[in-house]
């Protein structure tokens, strides 16, 4: 048995959305309020570095009087307060988070944006992506959703299982 994109523990598979595709345009709205914008962080993390860096080469005088790590937390927060937020842009940010039990991260593939479903109360009933996202299950072949995880292994026959999102953030459900 391939682990490619299953869950370390449970071994359940993960689900992948098309978010324009297949998930109502309100989830965009929980995506950025529930998550976490990694590619930004990233970047910010990296610039912090770089300010501590810089800071470290200061005259050896002056560096026993300064708390380098507060310094640079300081310099950032002020950047960040006088609009550098604004000129960090990535044209296919990864988001991250955590929305009713549900873990999910997002994702690009071919400039489209996807959304991992890595856990959750849901399990969705369909077939395995082959090969673009080996393992997970494609939200496009979902024909069942199911709240426990034994009815839908049972339901899924020939088929693959795996965490799902409820039906509420799919398309069409609350248009």
């Amino acid at each position: 048995m391939s682990l490619t994109n299953r869950h370390p523990e449970t071994g359940v598979r993960y689900t992948i959305y098309h978010i324009n595709n297949d998930l109502h345009p309100d989830v965009w709205d929980t995506i950025y309020s529930d998550g976490v914008n990694l590619s930004d962080r990233e970047y910010l993390d990296a610039l912090e570095l770089r300010v501590r860096d810089a800071l470290q080469e200061l005259p050896d005088e002056v560096l026993p009087y300064l708390n380098v790590e507060y310094m640079a937390e300081e310099i950032l927060d002020t950047a960040l307060c006088n609009g550098l937020q604004d000129e960090v842009q990535c044209d296919e940010p990864v988001y991250e988070g955590e929305t009713d039990g549900i873990k999910w991260r997002t994702t690009w593939l071919g400039g489209a944006p996807h959304l991992f479903v890595f856990e959750s109360p849901y399990y969705g009933v369909g077939r395995e992506c082959s090969p673009c996202v080996q393992g997970a299950v494609d939200s496009g072949t979902i024909t069942a959703i199911f709240r426990d995880e034994a009815t839908a292994a049972a339901n899924a026959a020939d088929g693959a299982y795996g965490y799902a999102l409820p039906t509420t953030w799919l398309r069409g459900t609350n248009d």
